[in-house]
Formats: structure tokens, C-alpha cells, sequence
């Protein structure tokens, strides 16, 4: 009897426990990797290249795992670090140039909810030709010859004027120019010539002035927005100075 007894209250010790026992804590879900390298053999010089898979979870439960961080190393050294895209890819591309059997690894460390998971492959690298060297920059080019002295000044003509003053006149794209005579040749000056163009050098006559205290022109013709590149002459009962000093004006 007494013996009876000591099996039942074991048994509702036992009972006790079992209904009282915690349920085991819920693990992190499975990391798995899949490894595909493209090729298992490549020529030094190139790439290996292939792809990685992440999945999270097992069974129906499987799904991708985007955004996995994924350590790469060679024979133990780290070549880099890839993620997956949404689908849970990467994609892998590492040059070599060693000979023989290397080992990739791919590595994800885990973290407080993903357990941590790696995958490894192995590749041959059979002799190759390093890619030629890149050509050699070309020289530059050889600076501009300077420009020609001017011409001398013609007996009896005017030294050729000096441009001081080329502005735009704001909001109405018209251009000023003021300048200056130093000698007339001997001969009263008579008037000026302007020459205007759209390059350096290549003045065509624009308008003529005739003499006055402050010599001067009016460029009514421009176009706003428009760089022009000026010369003026002076003339007198001689004939017509060389070009005077070059200037350049954008309208506005």
C-alpha cells in the first residue's frame, strides 16, 4: 500500500514538472548560402565571377534574404564585402593572377536575429597574359606660335589708336568703345574706322566716325549674349593707321 502510494505522488511530481517546465525559446531563423561560381577554372589575368544565394528559414518558411552582408575572402584573405539585392543575390567578381587551386569564401557573421552561415567553393587558375599596358598619354600640344608684331606705322599716317574703354551697356546689347591717338603722322587726323568680328583676327570693317575730343563709337548692333572682338583705325590725308590694340566685348 505504502508503495502504491509513493508511485502516484511520483507520478504527480512528475506530471507537475512536465506541465511547468518553460517551452524552449524560439532560434533565431536558419542562414543558408549557396554558392554558384560561374566557372571552376579560369585563365590568370581574368575574373572569377559567380553568384551567391541568401535564404532565411526552412521548409515552407524559406524565403529570400535581402540585405545580407556578405564578408568575400580568398585563401583566407578578404577581398571585399557584397550584399543581396530582393531576391537575396549577390553577384561575386574577383580578378586573380595566382596560378593553382584557390578557395573563396563567403561568410554572412550573423547577427541578434539571423544566424550566422558561410559557403565556400574552390577554383583553378591555369596560366594567362597579363593585359597590355595602357598606351602612353598623348603629348600636349605645342603652344601657339605668338602673334606677328604689328606692322610698322606708314610715313605720314597716324600711330594706330589705343582701345582704353569696351563695355556693354546693360539691357539694351549695344557696346562702347573709347580710345585714344598719340600721334597724328603729321597730318590732322580726319576720322576713325571700327572692325568688328566674332574671332580673334578676323575684324571686318563695322562703322566710321569722323574726328572728335574723345574719340569714341556706338556698337548698335550687337546682339546680347553675343562675345565680339573689336579694332579701331584712325585716318587722315595720308591714309589709314594699322589696327590698334585688340579687344573683346560680350554684349548684355
Amino acid at each position: 500500500m505504502v508503495r502504491r502510494a509513493l508511485a502516484a505522488a511520483v507520478g504527480v511530481i512528475a506530471g507537475l514538472a512536465l506541465t511547468s517546465a518553460p517551452a524552449a525559446a524560439t532560434s533565431e531563423p536558419v542562414t543558408k548560402i549557396k554558392l554558384s561560381l560561374d566557372a571552376a577554372q579560369v585563365q590568370a589575368w581574368t575574373d572569377v565571377t559567380g553568384s551567391v544565394i541568401v535564404t532565411m528559414g526552412s521548409g515552407p518558411s524559406k524565403q529570400p534574404f535581402a540585405g545580407a552582408p556578405l564578408d568575400v575572402s580568398v585563401d583566407g584573405q578578404p577581398v571585399g564585402t557584397v550584399t543581396t539585392d530582393g531576391a537575396g543575390v549577390a553577384v561575386l567578381g574577383y580578378p586573380v593572377t595566382v596560378e593553382g587551386w584557390h578557395t573563396i569564401l563567403i561568410v554572412f557573421a550573423g547577427t541578434a536575429s539571423h544566424k550566422k552561415a558561410h559557403s565556400a567553393g574552390d577554383f583553378l587558375v591555369t596560366p594567362g597574359s597579363p593585359p597590355p599596358p595602357p598606351p602612353p598619354p598623348p603629348p600636349p600640344p605645342p603652344p601657339p606660335p605668338p602673334p606677328p608684331p604689328p606692322p610698322p606705322p606708314v610715313e605720314g599716317r597716324p600711330d594706330a589708336p589705343t582701345i582704353y574703354l569696351a563695355e556693354p551697356v546693360p539691357g539694351t546689347g549695344f557696346i562702347y568703345l573709347e580710345w585714344t591717338v598719340h600721334a597724328d603722322g603729321g597730318s590732322p587726323i580726319t576720322g576713325y574706322k571700327v572692325y568688328r568680328s566674332l574671332e580673334s583676327g578676323k575684324e571686318t570693317f563695322l562703322l566710321s566716325k569722323g574726328p572728335s575730343a574723345i574719340p569714341s563709337a556706338d556698337d548698335l548692333h550687337a546682339v546680347a549674349g553675343t562675345t565680339y572682338f573689336y579694332v579701331v583705325t584712325a585716318l587722315n590725308a595720308n591714309g589709314e593707321s594699322v589696327w590698334s590694340n585688340e579687344v573683346v566685348v560680350t554684349a548684355t
